[in-house]
């Protein structure tokens, strides 16, 4: 399941990608790939695949976000413990499914937040 195994990431500073990208190196993690706005119209499996379609027409939510690509459970602890460490703005963090393989990064991105939404609606922290 290493296979194609990536996390993704939007939503950092150039100071902060350089010392996610120092963690990373050091904690030998998967692929890092980093996301940026303009690619808020393609779809997740076509930006694990290194595509960039550009579009400058849709605005993304102001959010952090990470997302794990078929990464061993000890790699998205690590990831996570690394993330959290970087900065105190909690980010969005996900795995990719094949269903949101096929979303929009605007899309999955809008879901993730709905959820978020609704578990802070329903006394979840």
């Amino acid at each position: 399941m290493e296979n194609n195994s990536k996390i993704l990431i939007y939503g950092y500073n150039e100071e902060e990608i350089q010392r996610i990208k120092d963690l990373f190196n050091k904690h030998n993690m998967p692929t890092l790939l980093i996301i940026n706005e303009n690619m808020a119209k393609m779809k997740i499996c076509d930006i694990l695949k290194g595509l960039e379609i550009l579009t400058y027409d849709v605005k993304l939510p102001d959010e952090r976000l990470v997302l794990f690509n078929n990464i061993t459970d000890k790699n998205v602890d690590k990831g996570i413990q690394i993330m959290k460490d970087i900065s105190n703005k909690k980010p969005i963090f996900a795995q990719v499914t094949p269903v949101s393989q096929n979303w929009s990064l605007k899309y999955l991105m809008d879901h993730m937040i709905e959820e978020r939404q609704w578990y802070i609606d329903n006394g979840y922290k």
